[in-house]
Parts: C-alpha cells; sequence; structure tokens
C-alpha cells in the first residue's frame, strides 16, 4: 500500500485474494489512471513475489457524475477528460 500510494500522492486499497494468488489495487483518490502507472506497474513487479498476480481497478465518474455540466461546458471536453480530469467537478 504504501508503494503504491507514493506513486499516486493518494489513497489506495490493497486487498489481497489468497484463493487465487492474487492481489489488487484500487486507487481511491484519484480518477482515471495515474499518470506515473508504468512506473509503479515495474515496481510493484519487481517487489512482489513472483507466484502472485497483481490487478489495478481504476476510478472513473459516470454521466451521473457530470449530469450537473450544460451541453455547451461539457462539451469542451472529450469523454476521456470528462471521465478523469479533476477540474471538470469544479466547473
Amino acid at each position: 500500500r504504501n508503494v503504491a500510494e507514493s506513486f499516486t500522492n493518494g489513497s489506495v486499497t490493497v486487498i489481497e485474494h489468497p484463493e487465487e494468488y492474487a492481489f489488487s489495487i484500487t486507487f481511491t483518490s484519484v480518477i482515471g489512471i495515474p499518470p506515473n502507472i508504468e512506473d509503479l506497474e515495474k515496481t510493484i513487479e519487481a517487489i512482489k513475489p513472483a507466484h502472485l498476480s497483481v490487478t489495478y481497478i481504476f476510478t472513473y465518474r459516470t454521466w451521473d457524475d457530470v449530469s450537473h455540466l450544460t451541453w455547451g461546458e461539457a462539451n469542451i471536453y472529450s469523454w476521456e477528460e470528462l471521465k478523469s480530469k479533476s477540474e471538470v467537478l469544479s466547473i
């Protein structure tokens, strides 16, 4: 958890799935994919036991999250930006 949080400057939740020889990392305070996810993936791969698999879970906005925007306000963003840019919710 500490490693993932240090790469994202945010909160994550790590859930172990021992019966599947796996664990998941959920980004709880970052919307979208963290900008340095490749570096995090490399670091996790280097420090985790080789027999464990890891799944990364990202949070995105839904239409309900941006439904307060008018079409004119939303139209200046791509759907990718609406899903993940932090400044969209401050409009």
